[in-house]
């Protein structure tokens, strides 16, 4: 696996200096303010569920946390491009194939997110996905989270945007992580609105 993984590092894109130029502002959803409340109660759902990681990969839990407003494509919007948002303790992250480094500019500048990171868009024969599946063990790996609790949209309501074929991929890949269902938890959250929701 190793091995994959640095190949398919050596493809990514390289940095741009135009990316961190003073830019115009863009439009955000919501306000910092009420993307902070949206990530602390979620925090502390994670606590009582004894979940390290959220693992989000569809756009209608994903845009919850970054906004309908997005330069990222979720992978059940577009299916050969991927996004995951992954919320921990302390680190609030989006990762996406971005086409280009200007679609990061784009993303720092649409959601509030702490962190944005690239998922590479190359991938090993025979899959058709043009993102690879393993990189995304190291992208954890940085994250600290190799043997962590991961929540993901698993139980009743939820969709992935994510195919059954990847997720078990992933677990294989992953085999020290324990992937559990974060449904409960995520259905708390975007059915307890907040003062902005309700408004």
């Amino acid at each position: 696996m190793e091995n994959s993984v640095k190949r398919i590092r050596d493809f990514a894109i390289a940095v741009d200096e135009t990316v961190d130029y003073r830019q115009y502002p863009l439009p955000r959803e919501f306000s910092e303010v009420e993307y902070q409340i949206r990530i602390a109660r979620a925090r502390k759902e994670m606590r009582l569920a004894d979940i390290d990681a959220l693992v989000i990969t569809s756009s209608q839990v994903g845009q919850w946390f970054t906004g309908a407003i997005e330069p990222h494509s979720w992978h059940d919007r577009a299916g050969a491009r991927s996004s995951w948002y992954i919320l921990t303790p302390v680190d609030d992250c989006l990762y996406i194939t971005p086409t280009n480094n200007h679609n990061f500019a784009a993303a720092r500048r649409m959601t509030w997110v702490g962190k944005i990171g690239e998922i590479v868009e190359r991938t090993d024969w025979p899959r058709v996905e043009i993102w690879g599946l393993s990189q995304m063990p190291s992208i954890f790996a940085e994250l600290g989270l190799l043997g962590a609790r991961l929540g993901f949209e698993l139980g009743d309501t939820m969709t992935m945007g994510l195919s059954v074929v990847d997720y078990l991929a992933l677990r294989e890949l992953m085999q020290s992580a324990d992937f559990v269902d974060a449904a409960p938890v995520i259905r708390r959250l975007m059915s307890t609105h907040t003062d902005y929701e309700v408004d």
